[in-house]
């Protein structure tokens, strides 16, 4: 009885050692997760490695690993909407993804897109990277005519507006022109761009190029 009556209390120890040190075990992982979540820095939240670290890391599922990115994104550029305002992690997404996936093509317009329209100041900077973007996507996807409508308003309408007036805003004003021109031909951008596109040429003094561009519409 006596041996009974002890392997029963010692039972019931080890169960209460264990219902305790569970409790404890939930109660400080709880004050340790709040204490690391209170730790984490703007940065850190958002940090994402260097895309050569990606590649490495997605054991060759990239497509995969660019959609998990691509989320995270957007969770990001939605709360910056709210919060702050501030898209200074915007391309290092958007590298991050192209780089797994070159061929994700929506990526490219949204960051252009992302870059401009938001709110906080948007700089020249700006204007500038989303140009950078629309250009690899059009020189990746050449007979794509939205694309060519996305690069060419970019610097007819974002671009040199932001410029001093002078020789660089004509510059970005023509060579806009030339990617409407082709988002034209590719039956691209809205129904107004065939006529506009030929009165900017006109404005520019390419009345010849303006009646071609009308001729081959």
């Amino acid at each position: 009885m006596r041996r009974a009556r002890s392997r029963v209390w010692s039972l019931a120890a080890t169960l209460s050692a264990l219902a305790l040190a569970a409790i404890g075990g939930d109660y400080f992982r709880a004050i340790g997760q709040q204490k690391f979540a209170a730790s984490q820095t703007y940065e850190d939240i958002y940090y994402l490695p260097p895309p050569d670290y990606l590649l490495l890391g997605s054991l060759g599922y990239r497509a995969a690993l660019a959609d998990l990115i691509w989320m995270k994104a957007l969770v990001y550029y939605g709360e910056e909407l709210v919060h702050r305002g501030d898209v200074s992690h915007l391309y290092r997404y958007g590298d991050a993804m192209l780089a797994l996936d070159p061929d994700f093509k929506r990526v490219y317009r949204w960051i252009a897109s992302s870059a401009l329209y938001r709110t906080g100041e948007v700089k020249l900077s700006d204007a500038q990277a989303a140009i950078r973007y629309l250009e690899r996507a059009t020189q990746r996807f050449p007979d794509d005519g939205e694309l060519a409508w996305d690069l060419g308003a970019n610097y007819t309408y974002e671009l040199a507006s932001m410029l001093p007036i002078g020789p660089e805003r004509d510059a970005a004003r023509r060579k806009g022109l030339d990617y409407l021109e082709a988002a034209v031909l590719r039956k691209a951008g809205p129904p107004w761009l065939v006529l506009h596109t030929a009165s900017q040429l006109q404005a520019l003094g390419r009345r010849e190029q303006a009646i071609r561009h009308l001729e081959d519409v």
